[in-house]
């Protein structure tokens, strides 16, 4: 039987890597929760975020910072279009 094992990244790192604040990290993770649903896979219990959680957090940091969206108008792009 072969077991998959899911690398996930812990909170630290992932503020490091897209440049934000741990506070500003938790409110977009909440956004993205609460938008994404089973899409942004981040739930209580997990050690970190998953590689998926990651990437939908670059794209919506990505059309924060390039795009100026307001956060809403960001979380419901990646709703629509993916990441």
């Amino acid at each position: 039987m072969v077991y998959a094992e899911i690398t996930y990244f812990s909170f630290d790192n992932v503020c490091q890597m897209l440049s934000v604040s741990p506070r500003t990290l938790r409110r977009y993770a909440a956004i993205l929760q609460k938008k994404l649903g089973k899409e942004f896979d981040r739930r209580k219990g997990e050690p970190g975020f998953s590689p998926q959680a990651v990437a939908a957090l670059q794209k919506f940091c990505e059309l924060r910072r390039v795009n100026k969206m307001p956060i809403e108008r960001c979380a419901e792009y990646l709703r629509v279009n993916g990441f």
